[in-house]
């Protein structure tokens, strides 16, 4: 909500705790209704490329000092 920076503290964390109480509740029961769906997903990550020297040509210009 975005009114809850005008309640006081303890309204404001019990807000909260509701909020939270409902989402698990929506988590549940949208597993039991396709607990494929709400299954963690996993996904695997890319290797990481090996790292290779950047080609002269594109090197960054240096300075000259004057």
């Amino acid at each position: 909500m975005n009114e809850l920076n005008f309640l006081p503290n303890a309204q404001r964390k019990e807000v909260q705790r509701k909020e939270a109480v409902l989402v698990d509740i929506m988590v549940d029961l949208l597993t039991q209704i396709n607990p494929g769906r709400m299954a963690d997903v996993k996904v695997p990550t890319p290797k990481p490329k090996p790292s290779t020297p950047a080609p002269t040509c594109c090197k960054p210009p240096t300075r000259a000092s004057t």
